[in-house]
This record gives C-alpha cells, structure tokens and sequence, in this order.
C-alpha cells in the first residue's frame, strides 16, 4: 500500500559520538533533514517510477554531492513505537522519541532496528531550551 506522504531525507552530516570516550569505538550518529511532499491520490506509482529514474538509475545528482554519495532505493515495513514522558515533555517541545524496526519486503529476514531522537526548531542543532 502506498502511503499519500512521501518523505524523502538529505543525510546533512555523519560524524562519531561526541559521548564517546578517546579510544572507545562507537557508532557514527547520522543526522537528517526531512521534509513531506503531498501528492494526489492515485498518483503513487507514477511519482515512484519518476524518483526512481531521476535519483537512483541516474546516480548523477548523488555523485555531484560528493565521491563517498549513493543513491538507493528500498521498500521497507516499518513499526514504530514512541516514547515520552508522563508530562509529554516530548510533545510540548515538538520533538519525538521512537524505537523502530524495519523490514526489507524483498529479504524478510534482513531486519534493521535503531532509537532516534527527533528535534524541531532551535533544538535540532543545539540543546536550547532544555531546562533540566
């Protein structure tokens, strides 16, 4: 099923922990800006084939970013749960904390799981407005 938002993310910056001890190996954190793009119903299938043959058949706008950029494309299953506080600290400050598991449709088996913190406004580059 095709859903009637379609999100597409620019991957900004990928670096190692700032947490992280000197000698420690750790994860990289990767952060994302997305942005929803409406379209019409009935429509999902011809945009898709549009997306598909711009971005990912044509690896040009990738590689014009950078020799370490690719494009790719994925269908995957996703399930989400969310987290906040009783208070809905989260909420009132618009960010949004979530644990997700994603499973590719073409290799069932093949499943990826990761906790992501979502931060809007002022609090997405910095820690504004954290009081505590």
């Amino acid at each position: 099923m095709k859903k009637l938002i379609l999100t597409i993310s620019a991957f900004l910056l990928i670096f190692g922990s700032a947490y992280a001890h000197e000698g420690e190996e750790h994860a990289p954190v990767r952060i994302e800006d997305d942005f929803n793009l409406a379209y019409p119903v009935g429509k999902s299938d011809e945009i898709v084939e549009y997306l598909k043959g711009k971005y990912i058949d044509d690896q040009s706008f990738a590689q014009n970013l950078g020799p370490e950029y690719s494009s790719s494309y994925g269908d995957e299953d996703f399930t989400d749960v969310y987290f906040d506080t009783r208070n809905l600290d989260l909420y009132k400050r618009k960010a949004g904390l979530r644990s997700r598991a994603r499973v590719d449709r073409a290799d069932p088996g093949k499943r990826k799981e990761l906790i992501q913190l979502k931060l809007s406004g002022d609090d997405k580059f910095s820690d504004a407005g954290n009081t505590g």
